[in-house]
């Protein structure tokens, strides 16, 4: 929960449901090759988005910052000062950025 939720209210009424979802990921999920990535396809120049959060204590800031060079592609990047998950902790700003990504391509 301090990891993948640092930023939830400890006393959000939420806790119980996502500690009840904390299941360790299956060892095939970290040791299976992973195929080809379609974001380094041609077809995606000019949109890519990636959502940089800043208070991420499963993937650190710095990590995300060399994952993004080491794709050797461009990014549109926005930074949220989120967690991990700010699908849970920020989903309506996270859908914001989405949408801004969406309008800036279409």
């Amino acid at each position: 929960m301090e990891i993948l939720y640092n930023d939830i209210d400890p006393s959000s009424p939420r806790k119980p449901e996502l500690e009840t979802g904390m299941i360790p990921h299956a060892l095939a999920a970290l040791e299976s090759p992973a195929g080809p990535q379609a974001w380094a396809e041609k077809a995606f120049d000019g949109r890519r988005g990636y959502v940089r959060t800043l208070v991420d204590q499963t993937n650190p800031v710095a990590t995300q910052d060399v994952w993004m060079e080491k794709s050797g592609v461009e990014w549109d990047v926005v930074t949220l000062d989120a967690g991990h998950c700010a699908f849970i902790s920020q989903p309506k700003e996270l859908a914001r950025v989405c949408f801004g990504f969406f309008e800036k391509w279409r």
